[in-house]
């Protein structure tokens, strides 16, 4: 009776492992990451008559990442008394796509007094790329920051390994022996203390749908 118990249990906990197995191989040999929602802030709009001081635009550009230089290169900018000259990265907004160009902006007190490309021709309006905020996965509500695990210090990846899963490198995605550990210590001090999960195990739990 005992054999035919431990035949069962054995079946059933290696159909499980086979399960569990296949889950985890399709899941990681898929798309592995879902592509975040970008959240934008508002883009600047540059038009003569713009309630818009030169150093609220110099401000503007520093937080883009634009830097000071000849104001032709893509991504710099140039002052020149009361003009600031941009060369603009370009952008598709969701109604139209921006040009990249080249731009020189006169600024009289704090307002835009004219706008003209790089021919000297006036141009009613033109916008800056917008700030990138962050990204947000909606059927999760939250954030991620994918990086490459060659991105990783290796003292980071050592330390996750040692806190979460010594024994990451020798098993399958599935400790056994961790789980039959984490059972006895909860039994043991009649409260949940441990838990048997793999880093493997984890990625599933956290990340059902990536």
């Amino acid at each position: 009776m005992l054999l035919r118990v431990v035949l069962a249990l054995t079946v059933v906990a290696a159909l499980a492992f086979m399960y569990l197995d296949a889950r985890i191989q399709r899941q990681f040999s898929g798309r592995k990451w879902a592509v975040p929602a970008v959240v934008y802030a508002r883009p600047l709009e540059l038009y003569a008559g713009a309630p818009l001081s030169q150093r609220a635009l110099l401000a503007e550009l520093e937080a883009l990442g634009y830097r000071a230089g000849s104001g032709t290169a893509a991504g710099s900018y140039a002052v020149n008394g009361a003009t600031v000259g941009v060369a603009t990265r370009g952008f598709r907004f969701w109604d139209a796509e921006e040009p990249a160009r080249a731009l020189r902006v006169t600024f009289a007190a704090d307002a835009v007094a004219a706008v003209r490309d790089g021919g000297g021709a006036e141009v009613a309006l033109a916008r800056l790329e917008p700030v990138h905020i962050g990204g947000i996965y909606p059927a999760h509500n939250e954030d991620r920051i994918l990086v490459r695990v060659a991105d990783v210090p290796p003292v980071l990846v050592a330390a996750l390994m040692a806190v979460e899963d010594q024994n990451f490198l020798h098993h399958h995605g599935v400790s056994l022996k961790g789980m039959a550990r984490a059972l006895w210590v909860n039994v043991s001090s009649g409260a949940l203390e441990q838990g048997g999960s793999t880093l493997t195990q984890t990625r599933e739990e956290l990340l059902p749908d990536a």
